[in-house]
C-alpha cells in the first residue's frame, strides 16, 4: 500500500489553521505510509519508524512546509513527505556515526533551556563548541 491520493482541500483546510478532526484525517492518511516508507530507507525497527514519522509531522508543522507547498506545487506532496523523512534518517544516521554518540554532557542537559533563549542560533554555536572539543580532545590544535 503506498501513499493515498493527495487531498488538496485538506491540506489547504491545514494551512488555514485547520481544525483538529483535520490534522487527525492527515496523520491517519500519512501515518501508516511514513512509516513504511521509513523502515525500507533505514529506520531500525518499528518504534524507530513511528519515531521518524513523528519528526516528519513535526518538522511539517514547525517549518511551515505545507504552508510553502500549497503556495508553490512544483512536486508532489508524497515527494517532500519522503524528502524529509530522508533527511531526518540521513541526520539520525550521522548522529549515531559521530565519535561522541551516546555521551551526554553540560550542552545537551541544557540546551532546551538555551535553544528556548537563544532561538535558532544556539544550535549553531552548540554544534561550534562540539567541534572544537572533538578537536582539543584528538589532539588538534584549536584554530
Amino acid at each position: 500500500m503506498g501513499f493515498p491520493q493527495t487531498r488538496l482541500t485538506l491540506i489547504q483546510r491545514l494551512t488555514s489553521g485547520g481544525a483538529e478532526e483535520d490534522w487527525q484525517n492527515f496523520l491517519k492518511d500519512y501515518w501508516g505510509p511514513i512509516c513504511r516508507f521509513s523502515l525500507r530507507r533505514g529506520a531500525r525497527n518499528l518504534d524507530d519508524a513511528e519515531d521518524v514519522a513523528s519528526e516528519t509531522f513535526e518538522a511539517l508543522w514547525e517549518q511551515r512546509l505545507l504552508v510553502r507547498w500549497v503556495a508553490n506545487r512544483s512536486a508532489k506532496l508524497r515527494t517532500l513527505l519522503c524528502c524529509v523523512v530522508r533527511n531526518i534518517l540521513s541526520h539520525r544516521n550521522r548522529v549515531r556515526a559521530s565519535p561522541s554518540y551516546g555521551v551526554v554532557g553540560v550542552d545537551s542537559l541544557i540546551a532546551k533551556d538555551l535553544r528556548s533563549i537563544f532561538g535558532q542560533s544556539f544550535h549553531y554555536i552548540c554544534a561550534n563548541s562540539s567541534i572544537l572539543r572533538r578537536r582539543r580532545g584528538r589532539g588538534i590544535p584549536r584554530r
